[in-house]
């Protein structure tokens, strides 16, 4: 197998396409000569080696092979001319008067007019712009007649009482007859028809723009429909021919800088999908018209074709989904989603077109969010991640590295643009030359022996190098932010999320790109970030902490207020990201109970040291609880530590995942604790600072212990002595304490019930036999169960790597500034 020879075209006026491929393997040839021939719509590449290769280069997949004295070794190409010397003459070759050149180029319909229209803006813009010009000198003339000549086809219009008649010939031979309305949707006649330079008709009315196209089946193909919904919707209080001015005039405008013509109508297309357009009609006997085949031809042909067609999945792909996604139309999103990906993002990339992969990226990943919320049956964005996930950007030997000191999950810091990060530091070097060193000792049987233990102790420290394969991964609108040239101010208040914030679930973590992407975003700022805002409420903690503790004989006023000053003003600090939180996605906020936990750690020490400041101390119940919030809310903190991370993985996800469990055992502990109130709460008035002796064996006086004396002799004396009744005595006197007492209860705590005797109240014995084993004995095993079944769920790596990706999301949303957001070594287009 020879080299691998790469071409690169590139469309300087419009930079429309950037198209390369790996289009030749030689064994033993020679490349002697890469050149373009021919100009404008007939230029083409010659390659010459063992045979000489003419390749369009519009579509450099497109190569055939011409056999030809034209191009001998030793003539010379200057574009349109062939220099060669012929004995003792000079000869010169037209190639656009060649008939063997120009014969090869006619010699069938070219197979890539869609490419070549679509780079035609220039010319379509051009005319649409004289015919504006025309109209608005009142030049109304229309002209069906001549024929319109190209290099490959002729196109003839032939006018009728009610219909346009559009023929295409090629080579004098009648291809195909079309019969349209004569009419456009306001009832007005075409008013232009032009060729344009890839030999498609372009037609102009008061309703829209339309271009006809010559397909490799020579049939004639509707390519290109546009007009304005809102100037048809005012069509009423309009002339056609102020109607066709400003669908002109908007057109116009709407053309882009780089000549692009605007999208095409795609809403008309689905709206209309069934509706007729135009009518087909096929010769069979090349003689006589009238003995043709009708065949009906409808807008979702076209729609179809849209759908199916690279060229316009790239320049109009976002407008194509989100009009798809307005009206609904599930399985056509699918269809271009699956044919967006294969053609437009990955087959470029095993072409070497780093270009095009990066904007073909840009497109699917902006709208690859919207695409997630509107069907998440279909899992938009891990059929992305899946297709993504083992990139390689050029040939597969280049891609192997055989002196890395880098992990297989590592960042390799190499960016495309950013030469300037190095992926290999001057230590890992020295580290290579120790490995080869080692290598060489292996050889030397004594030497190796006394070495090996000394290089087993360096190897168990320093890692060393072996085989990586270079990956990319994507993260254009993935997980970077729209580019502004000015400072935003509105982002500091709310800033739109994008795909890599959005990941709600540990099963996105499981692809290799998400885990090369989170390991990046922390090695590169996250940890700074992190460990700074660790910082700040490390010291909002301690504030508050040391005046709750220490008493006010060892600490002066003076320093008690300013510690209490600096925990209000960093207590409103963090109050301001919460506030930010809740803007950014009220709904999730109110939803995580983590968000109220996190608001409650912030406010109760600033509420509490800003009432301390300016009335006088608080309670001590809301100190504690202050304090308790406070050094709670530290120890998260840890989380994102990967020693600590997995421990705190599988608490937060076996909370979430056994949460509604929990809910259906709280229901039932309320259940028993209503159930067993009404049993046993008192029935008649009673008070705890007198005596009250009545027949109410829920009394709580008839509740608490009796002491009698013992006379000398065994005899029990008359008089007795009893524990004064309180609140706790009979738990079940009022709801609350009730709750408390039956979940006592469920820990195995039956001394809320000792003081009845059970053989004279069954139903109390029966509730306490229900409720100790539906819920002592089943629910509480079957609780254990359910957690060791979330604990085996939750871990493993992905629910950390999500738990640190939660944790990049706010530090990306609500702690960096717009210009932070934008640095390229941050938020590089590819890792």
């Amino acid at each position: 197998m020879g080299p691998i020879i790469t071409f690169t075209s590139y469309s300087v006026p419009s930079k429309l396409f950037k198209i390369s491929i790996k289009a030749f393997y030689y064994e033993g040839y020679c490349l002697e000569e890469v050149c373009f021939v021919g100009s404008r719509e007939n230029e083409r590449l010659l390659v010459k080696c063992d045979d000489c290769y003419i390749i369009d280069p519009q579509n450099l997949s497109d190569k055939h092979i011409f056999h030809s004295e034209l191009f001998d070794i030793d003539n010379i190409y200057n574009y349109n001319y062939v220099i060669e010397l012929r004995g003792q003459h000079l000869w010169i070759n037209n190639l656009a008067q060649n008939k063997e050149w120009c014969d090869f180029l006619n010699k069938k319909p070219k197979k890539y007019n869609k490419i070549n229209a679509h780079s035609c803006g220039k010319d379509i813009l051009k005319i649409i712009q004289c015919t504006l010009e025309r109209y608005k000198r009142n030049s109304n003339e229309v002209n069906y007649d001549k024929p319109y000549r190209g290099k490959l086809y002729i196109w003839d219009i032939n006018e009728s009482e009610d219909y346009l008649t559009i023929t295409a010939y090629k080579d004098e031979k009648q291809m195909e007859n079309l019969i349209i309305s004569k009419l456009d949707d306001y009832g007005e006649p075409f008013v232009e028809f032009k060729l344009l330079e890839s030999d498609d008709l372009i037609m102009i009315s008061s309703f829209g723009i339309y271009i006809w196209t010559i397909k490799s089946s020579c049939l004639i193909t509707l390519l290109y429909f546009w007009f304005n919904v809102d100037i048809y919707q005012n069509c009423a209080q309009k002339t056609a021919k102020q109607a066709l001015i400003d669908q002109l005039m908007f057109l116009t405008k709407s053309f882009g800088s780089k000549n692009i013509p605007p999208s095409p109508y795609f809403d008309q297309l689905i709206r209309h999908s069934k509706r007729l357009i135009y009518k087909r009609k096929v010769e069979k006997t090349k003689v006589k018209f009238s003995e043709g085949e009708k065949t009906k031809v409808k807008f979702s042909g076209l729609l179809e074709d849209y759908m199916n067609d690279a060229t316009i999945l790239k320049l109009y792909g976002k407008e194509l989904i989100q009009v798809l996604l307005d009206k609904n139309q599930s399985e056509q999103i699918k269809v271009v989603f699956n044919n967006f990906l294969n053609q437009c993002l990955l087959q470029p990339l095993y072409d070497n077109d780093i270009y095009t992969f990066i904007k073909s990226a840009d497109i699917i990943t902006y709208m690859l969010l919207k695409l997630e919320l509107f069907d998440k049956n279909f899992r938009f964005i891990d059929r992305f991640l899946s297709k993504t996930a083992l990139l390689i950007p050029d040939a597969y030997k280049s891609s192997i590295d055989n002196y890395s000191a880098l992990s297989h999950l590592e960042h390799c810091g190499i960016y495309v643009h950013l030469p300037y990060l190095q992926k290999i530091s001057p230590f890992d070097y020295i580290f290579f030359w120790i490995s080869d060193i080692w290598k060489f000792l292996k050889e030397k049987s004594q030497i190796y022996k006394f070495s090996k233990f000394p290089y087993i102790v360096y190897s168990s420290y320093f890692t060393s190098p072996k085989k990586t394969i270079k990956l990319i991964v994507p993260l254009l609108n993935f997980a970077t932010y729209p580019e502004k040239e000015y400072f935003d101010y509105n982002e500091l208040i709310y800033l739109s999320d994008n795909i890599f914030t959005s990941l709600n679930t540990p099963e996105y973590y499981k692809w290799w790109n998400i885990k090369a992407l989170v390991k990046f975003k922390w090695a590169t700022y996250g940890k700074y970030y992190y460990f700074a805002i660790w910082t700040i409420y490390s010291i909002f903690m301690t504030c508050f902490v040391v005046v709750a503790t220490i008493p006010p004989s060892k600490i002066s006023w003076s320093s008690q207020a300013i510690l209490l000053v600096i925990t209000v003003i960093l207590g409103v600090f963090h109050f301001t990201f919460e506030v930010r939180q809740f803007v950014h996605g009220p709904k999730s906020y109110i939803a995580s109970p983590w968000n109220w936990f996190d608001l409650s750690a912030v406010l109760f020490p600033t509420i509490t040291s800003l009432i301390w400041l300016l009335d006088k101390p608080p309670s001590m119940w809301v100190l504690t609880v202050s304090s308790l919030l406070l050094e709670l809310k530290f120890l998260m903190f840890l989380r994102a530590l990967e020693y600590f991370g997995t421990y705190f993985a599988i608490m937060i996800g076996v909370a979430q995942q056994v949460f509604s469990f929990l809910i259906v055992l709280g229901v039932i502990i309320l259940a028993f604790s209503h159930s067993l109130h009404l049993l046993l709460r008192p029935t008649t008035e009673y008070s705890y600072d007198k005596p009250s002796y009545t027949d109410d064996p829920n009394n709580p006086w008839n509740l608490v212990a009796r002491y009698q004396s013992i006379l000398p002799g065994g005899v029990i004396g008359e008089s007795s002595l009893i524990t004064t009744p309180d609140e706790n005595t009979n738990l079940f006197a009022v709801l609350d304490t009730a709750i408390i007492a039956v979940y006592f209860i469920l820990t195995g705590d039956s001394s809320a019930v000792s003081p009845w005797v059970l053989r004279k109240n069954w139903t109390l014995v029966i509730l306490l036999i229900m409720f100790s084993f539906f819920t002592t004995i089943y629910l509480m095993n079957l609780f254990i169960g359910l957690l060791g079944m979330a604990i085996d769920a939750t871990n493993n790596e992905e629910s950390f790597l999500k738990l640190r990706g939660e944790i990049l999301s706010e530090i990306e949303l609500f702690w960096m500034l717009p210009y932070q957001r934008r640095k390229k070594n941050w938020f590089p287009q590819i890792l």
